[in-house]
């Protein structure tokens, strides 16, 4: 059976990994209450855009830490703050895993820290190695084409996945919208600008069911004018489809 959207994946070595969709709400509250009720170290990695993420883990002991992958993007692109010296964050991570009973590898964890990954995915998979929580199963879909089996013939048929759709929309939708006044915005893929006293925010999200071999995929553009600019702030909205269909 395949796997589906929200299901564990298990690694070699007991570890669990669970994806979800949501925004990053308190991340380090929510980790240090797993540990705690779980009485097992945890770890979350928050994944915006697969542009950068925001990285926690806790132990029952008290042991925590926090990161940040792909952090230049982080800053200059959604207005993060300086994220902490990697050797600082090396020393906590240390006592995370000996807790965790981890052999981490501290030049790896180095590298993650200080690279600039092209999708933060990548990222959370060599942070993860670096750790020493190995054998991540491949995610559904990783980055650019994956070559999945066609229905209708034996020979394989592209199939772009979600970090692939977004690289392309980032590079070919990124330049019109800063030439039109648009500045990246935090969240989703989503950019914004003032607009007769209100904010303009335009984002596009993939599907999270997946690629399905009879329907495909497919992605929302959304258009959103209100008094905020964060993506489901209110105001009035209104979709992509809708607008092309009142042309």
């Amino acid at each position: 059976m395949d796997r589906k959207w929200g299901d564990p994946e298990l690694f070699e070595n007991g570890w669990r990994l669970h994806r979800r969709d949501g925004d990053g709400g308190d991340l380090r509250g929510a980790i240090v209450a797993l540990s705690q009720a779980s009485g097992q170290p945890a770890l979350v990695a928050y994944v915006i855009d697969s542009d950068c993420a925001q990285v926690e883990a806790a132990a029952p002991n008290g042991a925590t830490w926090s990161a940040m992958l792909n952090p230049e993007v982080a800053v200059e692109s959604y207005e993060a703050p300086e994220p902490p010296d990697p050797e600082v964050v090396i020393e906590a991570a240390s006592a995370w895993a000996g807790e965790a009973e981890l052999s981490l590898d501290r030049a790896q964890l180095r590298s993650v820290l200080t690279a600039e990954f092209e999708f933060a995915e990548e990222a959370f998979a060599a942070l993860l190695a670096g750790l020493g929580i190995h054998g991540l199963p491949e995610p559904e879909g990783s980055p650019g084409i994956d070559q999945g089996p066609s229905e209708a013939s034996s020979s394989p048929v592209p199939k772009l996945d979600s970090r692939g759709v977004y690289a392309i929309a980032r590079s070919v939708l990124g330049p019109v919208m800063k030439e039109a006044g648009f500045k990246h915005e935090r969240g989703m893929l989503s950019w914004t600008r003032p607009q007769e006293g209100k904010h303009l925010t335009i984002w596009l999200q993939v599907s999270q069911y997946g690629f399905d071999p009879y329907r495909g995929s497919k992605f929302t553009v959304e258009f959103q004018l209100g008094a905020e600019s964060a993506v489901g702030s209110g105001g009035d909205s209104v979709r992509f489809c809708r607008l092309a269909a009142r042309r």
